[in-house]
């Protein structure tokens, strides 16, 4: 992995777990509130991932 994938994948595993509390029954909206931050750390996570690699981004 190189530079950029190594804190992409972070942000993306991050993102992940942050959805968790929103599929939890029960939650309060505190829980539905973390569903934002999740999809940008997902966004900006997995363009990391693609823009690490030589060539062209598929």
């Amino acid at each position: 992995m190189e530079s950029q994938a190594v804190p992409g994948a972070v942000l993306v595993v991050g993102g992940s777990v942050l959805y968790i509390p929103a599929m939890v029954p029960g939650t309060t909206w505190l829980g539905y509130l973390a569903v934002l931050p999740a999809t940008l750390a997902l966004i900006y996570g997995t363009l990391l991932v693609a823009r690490s690699g030589e060539g062209r981004a598929v």
